[in-house]
């Protein structure tokens, strides 16, 4: 078989995009886009967001040591909001060694800088560095913001007495003067894992070095200030972590933790500080893998942020909410997407995080931590327009797709797109399924794609599907006819000098494009060139069998096992073997890739954490300058 391994590979990981259909494979000659049959449009007190960002001052200084700077919110309420930016200095000398003396200086000069914004002055009143201004004992473990005090909680460890000492200082956010100092000896135990709040009690989840899996234990901080601590055993259930504490009543909580029997609930007394098992039917619609950073809103409500939006946790109607989707405002989504939930209300919100910038490397800069405000306007400013619905499988827009959708619901007057999950994973994946290696890993995929290709399928087919769909190029059955139009005509003659028009053209079924790929990434292999075939940029299949026996002594980096290393190679090179719908399995080319697939490579793929050791890589006779980092 006389076809590089570089093409199969880089038509694997496809980001595409397509356009309306009409049902039953009518296509619409017109250029203009059409919607599905049940079209809407927006009214004028449909929700939409205005948005303003707030910008604090991180109180630092350039410095050509850092290495790194990090800036995390501490805190906020009605007065003021509280951000924490860390300097990070590089540790190592010249001779890449280290002392104790460098940990030292490390230690010393990793300095944490308290910055407290006044909300109604709209500006940076006070900065607060945390061991030149004040006194704080020990290592610096975390710093909150909560009830008008900031509060700095400190490890510090007596070896003589094996003893770790808990200090907590309160300060005052305005003065930066201490207010208060507590001191809490106990047994060495992990951090705070997760703090929730619940009523008017603080509850924080932690977890003991010792008995991580068998138990976790609930500290309650209530109004007076007093502090109870409860153990929650798990009876001989491992306990992998808690993944939510919500409001029941104002002094009471449900816990969610995650188990090797999947979720399991418990109803906590704050007052009397008792835990006792929950009905698991009750609330089973909970999807608690998926709530990431929850916040209890000035409601009483609890909220958290999904790549679509913010949703409400509502326990009386058992259901979840989406009160702000984030097609409701003009920020851009992906943006967002790496934010979480500050404040809420129901009407308004508040967003923040490290703006995450793709591709870079984070060096020596001043961080850009980010925080917008938002509040819901009094009318919708594209009322209206007709919805466009853009579903995207892998549940996410890239930052310029997500900046190209703004842009188009600003200067297009007759149409808005919104992002939807309609066909989102958690409808059609198992929370039971686990994976140990990249076979069953890949089975799991197929079973879940075929599932929301499916049911996107009988959708489309009767004209109730999404108008634009995106990263759907793993739903193979789509590419015919009766499902999508051939979008040749739109992407009309490309020049190949600044497109890969070749992609363009793999990624056609019988002569259609049905989905078009918009970006691309390359599956590849590091090596140097006078190894990689005679073309010196990729192998043919007789070449890598060749590199694979002799430089990688045997040992491939590609760690599929057989099935899906077949799977991969038949699907990236289906030309070669489909054509008119039909599949013909007598061609020397199939009989080809099915015997190097059955000399070569393993019967089961590796397990996750498995690597090719580098050993195994011939470095006689000048191969050593052959690198071979894991498949990306």
């Amino acid at each position: 078989m006389n076809k590089s391994f570089i093409r199969p590979l880089s038509l694997l990981l496809v980001f595409s995009m397509l356009l309306s259909i009409t049902s039953c494979g009518e296509k619409n000659n017109s250029t203009e886009p059409e919607t599905s049959k049940n079209e809407k449009q927006i009214s004028e007190d449909s929700p939409w967001f205005e948005s303003k960002r707030i910008t604090i001052d991180p109180g630092i200084e350039d410095s050509a040591d850092a290495e790194y700077i990090d800036t995390k919110l501490a805190g906020v309420d009605d007065k003021y909001i509280v951000v924490v930016t860390t300097v990070y200095y590089k540790l190592l000398g010249d001779d890449n060694t280290v002392t104790d003396s460098d940990l030292q200086e490390y230690e010393n000069s990793t300095t944490p800088i308290v910055s407290v914004f006044d909300r109604s002055k709209g500006e940076t009143v006070k900065h607060i560095n945390v061991k030149n201004d004040i006194s704080v004992e020990g290592i610096i473990d975390v710093i909150n913001y909560a009830s008008g005090r900031i509060t700095i909680t400190s490890l510090k460890y007596d070896a003589s007495a094996n003893k770790t000492t808990n200090i907590e200082t309160d300060i005052d956010p305005l003065s930066g003067s201490v207010l208060d100092t507590r001191r809490i000896d106990g047994e060495v135990k992990d951090s705070v894992d997760r703090t929730y709040t619940v009523g008017k009690y603080r509850t924080e989840i932690i977890r003991d070095w010792n008995s991580w899996l068998e138990s976790f234990t609930v500290r309650v901080i209530s109004p007076d200030g007093n502090t109870k601590e409860t153990e929650v055993n798990g009876n001989g259930t491992q306990i992998f972590s808690v993944n939510a504490v919500l409001p029941v009543t104002e002094t009471t909580a449900l816990i969610c933790a995650e188990t090797d029997k999947g979720i399991i609930y418990y109803t906590f007394d704050l007052e009397q500080g008792t835990a006792a098992p929950a009905d698991h039917e009750e609330y089973k619609w909970l999807d608690t893998y998926i709530y990431g950073s929850l916040l209890s809103g000035t409601d009483g409500k609890t909220y958290y942020a999904s790549p679509l939006g913010i949703s409400r946790i509502n326990l009386e109607k058992k259901a979840v909410e989406m009160v702000f989707d984030y097609s409701w405002c003009n920020i851009n989504r992906q943006l967002l997407n790496f934010f979480y939930v500050a404040e809420c209300t129901g009407d308004s919100f508040l967003l923040c995080g490290q703006k995450y910038q793709p591709g870079s490397f984070i060096s020596n800069v001043k961080p850009e931590f980010m925080i917008y405000e938002f509040s819901r306007a009094a009318q919708n400013p594209h009322a209206g327009k007709t919805v466009l619905e853009l579903y995207s499988a892998d549940g996410e827009l890239d930052y310029t797709t997500a900046d190209a959708v703004l842009k188009f619901n600003d200067t297009n007057s007759e149409y808005f797109i919104e992002v939807t999950d309609r066909y989102n994973l958690s409808k059609y994946s198992s929370t039971e399924q686990s994976a140990g290696n990249a076979d069953e890993y890949e089975v799991y995929n197929l079973t879940v794609n075929s599932k929301m290709s499916e049911a996107l399928a009988v959708d489309l087919i009767n004209g109730k599907g999404p108008d634009i769909l995106m990263n759907t190029s793993t739903f193979g059955l789509l590419n015919n006819p009766n499902y999508l139009a051939d979008l040749t005509t739109y992407i009309g003659t490309l020049d190949s000098n600044k497109y890969f028009t070749n992609v363009i053209e793999g990624a056609k079924y019988d002569g259609a494009l049905y989905q078009v790929p918009v970006t691309i990434a390359v599956d590849g292999i590091h090596t140097n060139p006078k190894y990689a075939g005679s073309s010196g940029v990729g192998f043919t299949t007789a070449e890598y069998e060749v590199f694979l026996r002799g430089a990688l002594n045997g040992k491939d980096v590609i760690g599929d096992g057989q099935a899906v290393y077949f799977a991969r190679l038949f699907s990236a090179e289906r030309d070669l073997f489909i054509k008119g719908g039909k599949v013909d399995f007598t061609t020397p080319e199939f009989k080809e890739l099915a015997r190097y697939v059955k000399d070569n490579a393993p019967q089961n793929s590796r397990a996750f954490g498995e690597v090719v050791n580098d050993s195994t890589i011939a470095e006689q006779e000048g191969r050593g300058d052959i690198t071979i980092p894991a498949l990306v």
